[in-house]
């Protein structure tokens, strides 16, 4: 579980260790999960956290919303995901070469 203090510790430590990085949470809940990467993230960094339900969202957005490394997304995963991947398939084969580090974008 993401609440668990070992755990939680770890996705802060990971987190703090990408200074700019991009991180992507799938099923916000409460908020729980995305408060430990979000302790350790450094200011450049950011957190996509994409959740279904509204009502545990709305309880996540109220503890988490003043973060603005945070971004909530209402969405189903997989409706969110699908054309995010299919961009991402895309930029893979068209413009990245061997031994290219680009990435694909979250939003």
């Amino acid at each position: 579980m993401s609440c668990e203090d070992r755990t939680g510790s770890l996705l802060a430590t990971l987190a703090a260790s990408k200074p700019d990085g991009h991180f992507l949470e799938l099923g916000t809940g409460v908020g729980a999960g995305a408060a430990w990467p979000a302790s350790g993230m450094p200011p450049g960094a950011r957190l996509v956290t994409v959740e279904a339900n509204t009502v545990v969202q709305a309880i996540a957005c109220h503890h988490l919303a003043d973060d603005a490394r945070i971004e909530f997304v209402h969405a189903v995963a997989d409706d969110w995901l699908t054309p995010r991947r299919t961009a991402c398939s895309t930029s893979r084969t068209s413009t990245a070469g061997p031994g290219s580090t680009s990435g694909c974008p979250i939003s």
